[in-house]
């Protein structure tokens, strides 16, 4: 690669804007033409040097083909093996089935080798036992993807400041979506690949609303993480750093993102009923003392919220948003609760 100076030309091939419709082939058992040693006067033509593969350098027996990667067009059927797997591993009709390796046990005999063997050399340590394995970078979930993450997490905030806005969703085992594809006598919780694959869709179509739709201004960074409840049911965080010309300096903007009161019924019925089977806490504080949110008679999330006028300012930063005192009350589990009761919404987003 140091010596050869058509090697530097070789490596520049896929930098061509036309390189889907180059094909290079060099032929085996040519007649020999004195011109192809000529200078070369223009950059575009390389040169490959095929060396034979044995001791007495035998010339090989093959031409070499050097091609786009999309060279056999969008008729083919071959298909990756992620996507084979997927499709295999999804449930669909009563007479589909999944196949199994047929030496199952002797793959699992091999697997639990290496422990046996220390059990029997007498090993008592777990530290003595098995073989140690470094996870790569690659790994999601593992300790040095988990560091890498967190570095570019600071990094954004280092480089674009700190993030304006706090969006989360969490999956509902009640979306059409789920319920129109369950078998009969199924539940959610049935069907966890089902759950996965609408949560995920839903996903992908908020952050293109987000981050390409611009609903909530131009975002110059963000970051956002999928995690799963104990019910088995996800959700997510994301953190959004808008655009200086969009981030909310001001009180007034808060009014364009966020609503933290319950809507006037007769004037949005959609949103009113959204909002009382969504975005209510619930029946906590001086209501109900045995939830666990309640910490010393006190609910840890500081529910209910005072009424304000006006959003607030705190002095660490954190805002205080509006709920006003309008005589607005919605029955909850046997309980009235007012706006006091309701957590933070974009009703947008809620409508989705």
């Amino acid at each position: 690669m140091k010596v050869n100076p058509y090697t530097q030309l070789l490596k520049r091939i896929n930098q061509y804007s036309t390189i889907r419709n180059l094909r290079l082939h060099i032929y085996i058992n040519v007649p020999v033409d004195q011109r192809c040693y000529n200078n070369s006067s223009a950059d575009q033509v390389a040169a490959i040097w095929v060396e034979g593969n044995d001791d007495a350098n035998i010339p090989h027996d093959r031409d070499i083909v050097a091609h786009g990667r999309d060279v056999r067009g969008k008729n083919d059927k071959m298909v990756s093996c992620r996507d084979y797997n997927c499709y295999r591993l999804q449930i669909r009709g009563s007479n589909t089935s999944i196949t199994t390796e047929k030496h199952q046990s002797e793959i699992r005999s091999e697997l639990y080798q290496g422990v046996v063997d220390s059990v029997t050399n007498g090993e008592s340590c777990r530290s003595e036992v098995g073989q140690r394995v470094v996870l790569p970078a690659s790994f999601i979930g593992g300790p040095r993807d988990m560091r890498r993450r967190y570095l570019d997490a600071i990094a954004f905030v280092h480089k674009f400041g700190k993030p304006d806005l706090f969006n989360t969703m969490t999956c509902n085992p009640d979306w059409k979506e789920i319920r129109e594809n369950l078998f009969e006598g199924q539940l959610a919780h049935d069907r966890l690949d089902l759950v996965s694959r609408v949560f995920r869709a839903k996903l992908l179509d908020l952050k293109d609303r987000i981050l390409k739709k611009s609903i909530s201004g131009h975002v110059a960074a963000y970051d956002y993480v999928t995690e799963y409840q104990k019910r088995g049911l996800p959700h997510f965080h994301m953190l959004i750093i808008p655009q200086s010309n969009y981030k909310i300096n001001f009180l007034e903007r808060f009014d364009s993102y966020v609503v933290d009161e319950l809507p006037d019924k007769d004037v949005f019925p959609r949103l009113f009923g959204l909002v009382s089977q969504h975005m209510m806490h619930g029946t906590y504080g001086t209501l109900n003392l045995k939830f666990p949110c309640m910490i010393n008679g006190k609910c840890k999330n500081h529910y209910p919220r005072p009424f304000l006028e006006h959003h607030v300012q705190r002095s660490d930063g954190y805002p205080m948003y509006r709920r006003r005192n309008d005589g607005r009350s919605v029955e909850v589990r046997n309980f009235t609760l007012n706006s006091q009761w309701v957590v933070l919404y974009n009703p947008y987003l809620l409508y989705r």
